[in-house]
């Protein structure tokens, strides 16, 4: 959100949008909703699954101090155009109306949201599993992460998603960060079933199977890079697979269809801290009251579901003293949006 608290000099402002690894596109732009648009790959077809979508640019001031744009009669849609620079980056310019600028009540708020939620070619996730039956296989290129407690077996296995996000902050400090993932289905014998999102201490090759043997330098229950293996089956050594949480448990409870957002903020700023990136790992408490729980989460690869539900990463931050929004700092598999403001505001 950009709030203007008095009638700026300029009438446009522009955004850097960058994402590492990412393929050039075209700019092409199609609408799927009149608020909702989509980019794709250059010469992708119509149906083809999108690189990123983003809201249409909104803006009002502080007509009867509402700060809604579904309320509020002075309401504007900002004209916008997205440019292609290279590979993986892109400007986002968003010219305002002079007059209605000149004419608005301030503060006036401007909403250029943004999400970046890749497919499979950029998205960075898989199921590690400790069932006797799949510790040698890797869940890569699977629909769904498994969020799962068999305490029946002897020993209890689980099924545990592990998610990494490239482009992240590599300075500041971390004001919110909320993972994002969204329930496809679920399972619960009893209660609910509370959990723990951990930071992953150990590089990690994602591949590309849907439950089959693991190649060299994908992950399984066994290894995170076979023939390397974990410390402990399924990334379980605190201190040397997974760092000990420093987020909120997560809270768990039966119901799909729905967005589960977790608080990473902590482990985000260690992760940055320490320089080292490999993305977190969800598991269920270790309590032998609860019985079988599962929860399917909605994966990169997952083509059944429209790509606004694959998982993603939403980060408040402030660099060198100013901050950075969320929805301005919203990323998902290997995406990251970087905004570069022309103006002083």
């Amino acid at each position: 959100m950009i709030v203007l608290n008095k009638r700026p000099s300029w009438n446009s402002i522009t955004f850097i949008i960058a994402r590492g690894g990412a393929s050039l596109i075209d700019g092409l732009a199609i609408g799927r909703s009149e608020r909702l648009l989509m980019a794709f790959r250059k010469n992708a077809q119509l149906f083809d699954n999108p690189l990123f979508w983003f809201s249409k640019p909104s803006a009002w001031d502080s007509v009867d101090y509402i700060k809604n744009p579904d309320a509020v009669t002075n309401t504007t849609e900002p004209k916008y155009t997205i440019t292609p620079i290279r590979a993986g980056v892109w400007e986002l310019r968003i010219d305002m109306d002079a007059d209605w600028l000149d004419n608005a009540k301030y503060p006036v708020y401007i909403d250029p949201t943004i999400v970046l939620q890749p497919d499979a070619t950029e998205g960075y996730d898989a199921i590690l599993s400790t069932h006797s039956a799949h510790l040698a296989n890797n869940w890569g290129g699977y629909k769904f992460m498994f969020l799962s407690y068999y305490p029946s077996y002897s020993p209890c296995c689980y099924f545990r998603p592990i998610i990494l996000f490239n482009g992240i902050p590599s300075s500041g400090t971390i004001i919110s960060a909320i993972l994002s993932l969204y329930i496809a289905s679920d399972y619960y014998e009893e209660g609910n079933a509370p959990g723990t999102i951990h930071r992953v201490l150990r590089q990690w090759g994602e591949g590309d199977k849907q439950g089959t043997e693991a190649d060299d330098g994908e992950c399984a229950g066994y290894w995170y890079m076979k023939p390397n293996y974990w410390t402990s089956y399924g990334a379980d050594s605190i201190g040397n697979d997974i760092a000990a949480s420093v987020d909120p448990n997560i809270s768990l409870a039966s119901g799909y269809n729905k967005w589960k957002d977790i608080d990473v903020s902590a482990s985000l700023q260690n992760i940055i801290d320490s320089g080292n990136n490999y993305g977190w790992l969800l598991k269920r408490t270790n309590d032998n009251s609860y019985t079988y729980t599962q929860e399917s989460f909605v994966s990169s690869d997952n083509t059944d579901y429209d790509p606004i539900y694959r998982p993603k990463l939403t980060i408040e931050y402030e660099e060198g003293g100013i901050f950075i929004p969320a929805k301005l700092g919203a990323l998902a598999g290997k995406g990251i949006i970087n905004p570069l403001a022309t103006g002083i505001i």
